[in-house]
C-alpha cells in the first residue's frame, strides 16, 4: 500500500495503527534522522519528546503525569527515554540504536567543538582540548562508558567496579526492546522495527545533524583510539554483544 495511503488507513482505523513506541536517543547515533523519521510516523498529540534543553525537567514532568496521560501516548522519544519505559503504557516496546564507541566519542567531539551551544562547547575551546585530551578528561559522563551507565543508572565508577554484573544488566534490560540496532545497519534496524511496529517502511536515510568538520576515523592516530577503548571498555563489550545479534 502507498505510504500516504496508508497514513490514512491508520488515521481513520481502517488498518491496524503504529504500535505504540519508545526510543532511546542516544547522543551521536543517528538519533536525529530516526527521530525525524518517527515523527513522521505518529500524530503530534500523541508524541511526548523529552526537551534536549532540558532533559531532567521534562522526564520528571511526564513521571508526575497521570497514568491515563502517560499511557495516552503512541510515541514516547529523545535522550533518557530509557528512563520511561516503566512508566509508559505496557504494550510499549522499545528501540534505540549503538554506534561503535571509538567513532561516537570522536564524533561527539568534534561535534562540541562546532556547537558554541553545547554545555561543554566553552571549556572544551577554552582549554584547547584535543581528541584525545576530551576523551580521557571525564568532563561529562557521556564520555565514559555511557552506553553501560545510562541503561543501569549508575556513575562510570560504580559501573567499572562490577564490570561484568554492569554489561549483563545492561542486555538484560535491552531484551526488552523490541529492536537494537547499530549505526552503520541502521536501514536494517528501521526495516525491522517497520514491520514489528507496523510503520510505513519509507525510511530515507536522509542524514540529519551531520558533523561536517570531523576528522575521519582512519585519520585518527591508533594510539588515540586505543585509549578510547581503554576509556570505554564495558560499551566495547556491551557494542559487540548488540552487533553480533543486531539486524
Amino acid at each position: 500500500m502507498h505510504t500516504r495511503l496508508k497514513r490514512f488507513a491508520q488515521m481513520h482505523g481502517v488498518i491496524r495503527p503504529p504500535s505504540r513506541l519508545l526510543f532511546e536517543h542516544i547522543p551521536k547515533c543517528a538519533g536525529s534522522t530516526i527521530s525525524s523519521y518517527l515523527r513522521s510516523c505518529y500524530p503530534e498529540c500523541n508524541t511526548f519528546e523529552i526537551d534536549g534543553a532540558q532533559p531532567r525537567k521534562s522526564i520528571e514532568s511526564f513521571l508526575r503525569s497521570s497514568e491515563s496521560t502517560r499511557y495516552g501516548y503512541s510515541l514516547i522519544m529523545g535522550h533518557g527515554a530509557h528512563q520511561l519505559i516503566s512508566f509508559s503504557h505496557p504494550e510499549t516496546i522499545g528501540f534505540t540504536v549503538l554506534r561503535d564507541p571509538v567513532d561516537r566519542i570522536i564524533s561527539h567531539y568534534y561535534f562540541v567543538l562546532k556547537s558554541p551551544r553545547h554545555y561543554l562547547h566553552q571549556e572544551v575551546v577554552s582549554r584547547r582540548m584535543s581528541l584525545i585530551d576530551y576523551a580521557t578528561s571525564n568532563l561529562s559522563g557521556e564520555l565514559r562508558n555511557n552506553y553501560v551507565t545510562r541503561f543501569i543508572g549508575v556513575d562510570a565508577a560504580e559501573a567499572e567496579r562490577n564490570a561484568n554484573e554492569s554489561v549483563t544488566a545492561v542486555i538484560d534490560a535491552l531484551r526488552r526492546y523490541a529492536v537494537v540496532g547499530v549505526t552503520d545497519r541502521v536501514s536494517l534496524a528501521i526495516e525491522k522495527l517497520s514491520k514489528i511496529a507496523n510503520l510505513p517502511n519509507d525510511y530515507s536515510g536522509e542524514r540529519h545533524n551531520v558533523n561536517r568538520g570531523r576528522v575521519a576515523r582512519d585519520q585518527i592516530p591508533q594510539e588515540t583510539k586505543r585509549l578510547i577503548e581503554e576509556v570505554n571498555f564495558l560499551d566495547m563489550r556491551l557494542y559487540e554483544w548488540v552487533r553480533a545479534g543486531a539486524p
